[in-house]
This record gives structure tokens, C-alpha cells and sequence, in this order.
């Protein structure tokens, strides 16, 4: 172990010294290694990390992405309306309907059934499809966020956001989707509570 001086009378490991600094009364106070500073983690955020459940942190991220769609609003209504634009109010809404839900019908193509083979297992197949879910909800709405861009128009964006919006409560993990989630294990043959199940897992993915 190294050692570090002190005058010349007092040698100490520097393990066990402490950094000061000399206050302008001539008190010293302690301070903080960069590094131990950089991986200290806040208490609360430890607390809310270790009291969320697996099913509450995906109602969560849902509702994040949820806002999202309605905060993209702000800046429809701000700068809507523009004249010169590139794209076509119709040709807006087109694009926008038909990339919309196409990429809904793309849901059961990624989605599959639960493999109730262990609880992690369900936990993580189920959180993939919601997240697939999500994905594809989204979609609609950034489209019509691009094609807003394009022409100026904020119906075009609305189109994507009512189709967005359909996806994505399909997408919620809400009780009534739990509750048919919870027929269809039945319905396999296991007897794997899904909601008690969801709420011990954490996130995998």
C-alpha cells in the first residue's frame, strides 16, 4: 500500500487519508472523491427503484410514451398552417392513414402467444409484446408528425395521433387486457397468476 507524508513527523496509508480543503476562516472541511461522488445514488431513487413493481413500471413507460404523442401537439398548433409547402394537405393524410395502419397490422406478425413455461419467462415474453405494441403505436404518430412538417397542415398530424392513439390503448396494460391475458393462460393449461406474476418480475427488457 502506498503511503503518503505528512510534514515529515507523521506517515499514514493513503487509504486513510480524507481530502481537505482550507475555508477562508481557516476551518478545513472534507470532500468527496470525484469517483465516489459519481456513483452515488440518490436514496429516493433507490426507494422508488426498489418499491416499483414490474407491471407498475411498464404502466409507466406506457403512459411516457403516451405523453409524448400529446406533447408533440405544442408545436403542431404553433407552427401550423404554413403557406408553400412541399406537401399536399391529401397527400398528407394519406401517407399517413396507410403507414398507420399498416404498421398496426403488422402487430400479429411480432406478437405470439405467452410462453407460460416459467414466470420469468411470461414476464418477459409479455413485456416484448407490449413494447412491440408500443412501437407500432407510435409509428402512426411520428408519420404524421413528419408529413405536419411537409405541409403545414395539423389535421395531418391529428390523423396520425386518433390511429396512434387506438394502438396505443390496445398496447395498455390495463385490468381488462390482464384479465383476458389471464383466460387465454388458462386456456393453455397453466396455472400461472399473471397479474401477481407481472408485479414480481422487474423489467427485462
Amino acid at each position: 500500500e502506498s503511503l503518503t507524508t505528512r510534514g515529515l513527523d507523521q506517515v499514514r496509508p493513503s487509504s486513510a487519508l480524507v481530502k481537505k480543503t482550507l475555508r477562508p476562516n481557516g476551518q478545513t472541511c472534507s470532500l468527496r472523491s470525484p469517483e465516489a461522488a459519481a456513483t452515488r445514488v440518490p436514496s429516493g431513487m433507490r426507494a422508488m427503484v426498489g418499491q416499483t413493481s414490474g407491471l407498475q413500471s411498464m404502466r409507466m413507460v406506457w403512459l411516457g410514451f403516451a405523453n409524448v404523442l400529446v406533447i408533440i401537439w405544442v408545436p403542431v398548433l404553433l407552427f401550423g398552417q404554413r403557406d408553400g409547402a412541399p406537401l399536399g394537405l391529401s397527400t398528407g393524410i394519406a401517407i399517413t392513414a396507410m403507414l398507420g395502419v399498416f404498421a398496426q397490422l403488422l402487430v400479429p406478425r411480432f406478437v405470439h402467444e405467452p410462453d407460460v413455461s416459467t414466470p420469468e419467462a411470461f414476464a418477459g415474453s409479455y413485456q416484448r409484446a407490449t413494447f412491440i405494441r408500443i412501437g407500432l403505436a407510435e409509428a402512426a404518430g411520428w408519420i404524421g408528425f413528419v408529413c405536419f412538417l411537409l405541409s403545414g397542415h395539423w389535421f395531418v398530424y391529428a390523423v396520425g395521433f386518433v390511429i396512434s392513439g387506438a394502438g396505443m390503448w390496445d398496447a395498455a396494460p390495463r385490468r381488462k387486457h390482464l384479465d383476458a391475458l389471464q383466460e387465454q393462460v388458462e386456456s393453455m393449461g397453466s396455472d400461472l397468476h399473471v397479474v401477481r406474476t407481472l408485479d414480481q418480475q422487474r423489467l427485462t427488457r
